[in-house]
């Protein structure tokens, strides 16, 4: 027998339709057969044989035999199924050929390559498989020129064009970008107008997780989050919750917290602003404070500020108006608190109505009270105590009126504009991170 030459002439796979959810392993195979370059016509049977290398290596699956194959001008079609074996290597196909009942075969050099598309094994939709890899992905999709993957959806329903899922211990998705690359490991872009670009949710009540968190080891912030838009009224970071638990937090930091105002409508806005009842626990300090309401006589239009009273001293003012006795005297009760929380207490009278100078503290404060005296009978009399603080807090956590900067907040200033000073000398100036580079549009095809 003449030896039988050939070449491929079109390697691709075809779905052969399967009635299971389950995908086939099946494809197509199509290829020209020549006699000394002239081409084959007649029956043929076949024989194909995958292997792990184009010379030598590891046979892969079964052997597939095909007899009887009818080839016209060269050209044969055969189906080909070595089972789900793809995915994971280099595969070859070897193929000999004999003539319909012929005694022997003869192997047709070199061993193809096969193409992708078998290996994706043509995935006829909807798909679903199953498999127990124990140190290999299920799916592994790599591109050197361009996007790995491409998932889309354009039906008028609300489906998600990719979902993933996981019903054993670990994640459902896991994103890495290797150390060369300047991508990131999850991005999201919405053209649409009622979505956002990116939505966690727990649905479990009994699960105590977070629904996203973020984490780094490196000297960036874990989270960051910005406006990228200059005349946007836009909020960066909005945070609810619709719990009617007192316990119930909207926001928890643990650790320092660092706010400053650096954006372009800074200079007619605040870096923080509050809503509701506020409380500190711990000690507050500031440049300067003061009180703003809606302007009393005018609300809609204008507003009204008082600045605070301020001492070196933790100290509290208490007063009022007493009317005197008969004999020209008085005694005040302070609260039960008063003397546990205030020690070194100062005194200030004022007559009312008509001058006193003989009126006095006949009795300083003990047991929560003190004594007036000195006066006229029935004349009333404005009075004020102050008190220092010396309860538990104020004795471990005193408030130190004048204190030495210390390491990197030397040279730098609490407020260097108050000065003249660029705002970089501001203690614990950091620099602004910068604006995220927009992502490259997913494609639209």
């Amino acid at each position: 027998m003449q030896r039988l030459a050939w070449m491929v002439l079109l390697a691709l796979a075809v779905t052969i339709a399967a009635p299971a959810a389950r995908a086939g392993s099946s494809f197509t195979y199509q290829g020209e057969l020549t006699n000394n370059q002239v081409p084959a016509n007649g029956d043929f049977d076949f024989r194909f044989i995958l292997y792990t290398s184009d010379v030598g290596g590891s046979q892969v699956g079964p052997l597939v035999v095909i007899p009887g194959v009818e080839v016209a001008q060269g050209v044969f079609t055969v189906p080909l199924d070595f089972g789900s074996v793809f995915g994971t290597f280099d595969a070859w196909l070897e193929i000999s050929v004999k003539p319909a009942g012929g005694p022997t075969y003869t192997v047709l050099s070199p061993r193809q390559p096969v193409t992708p598309a078998p290996k994706a094994m043509a995935l006829s939709l909807p798909y679903m498989d199953t498999v127990q890899l124990t140190s290999q992905y299920a799916l592994s999709i790599d591109n050197d020129g361009g996007p790995a993957a491409h998932f889309g959806t354009s039906g008028d329903q609300n489906w998600s064009a990719v979902e993933v899922s996981s019903s054993g211990i670990g994640g459902g998705l896991r994103s890495i970008v290797q150390s060369q690359s300047e991508g990131t490991a999850v991005s999201g872009t919405t053209y649409g107008s009622e979505r956002g670009a990116g939505s966690f949710e727990i649905y479990n009540p009994a699960n105590e997780r977070s629904a996203l968190f973020v984490r780094t080891n490196g000297d960036g912030m874990a989270l960051q989050v910005e406006v990228n838009t200059v005349d946007s009224t836009a909020t960066s970071l909005y945070a609810r919750t619709s719990s009617t638990d007192p316990q119930a937090l909207a926001g928890f930091f643990e650790g320092p917290v660092a706010m400053r105002c650096q954006a372009p409508n800074c200079p007619v806005t605040h870096a923080l602003r509050v809503y509701g009842n506020t409380q500190v626990v711990g000690t507050l300090s500031k440049s300067a404070g003061s009180f703003r309401i809606d302007h009393p006589l005018d609300p809609e239009n204008k507003t009204l500020s008082h600045s605070f009273v301020e001492s070196p001293d933790m100290k509290n003012l208490y007063d009022g108006v007493v009317t005197l006795d008969a004999s020209g005297s008085a005694r005040i009760e302070m609260p039960a608190w008063f003397e546990a929380l205030n020690m070194a207490f100062r005194y200030q009278l004022t007559a009312i109505g008509a001058p006193s100078p003989g009126l006095y503290v006949s009795e300083e404060i003990a047991g929560n009270r003190f004594a007036i005296a000195g006066g006229a009978p029935g004349a009333r009399v404005s009075w004020q105590v102050t008190g220092s603080r010396h309860d538990a807090y104020a004795k471990a956590f005193p408030i130190p009126v004048e204190e030495d900067k210390a390491g990197d907040e030397r040279g730098r200033y609490l407020v260097p504009e108050a000065y003249g000073q660029p705002a970089e000398r501001a203690i614990g100036w950091r620099e602004q991170p910068a604006i995220q580079p927009t992502e490259v549009a997913p494609s639209s095809r």
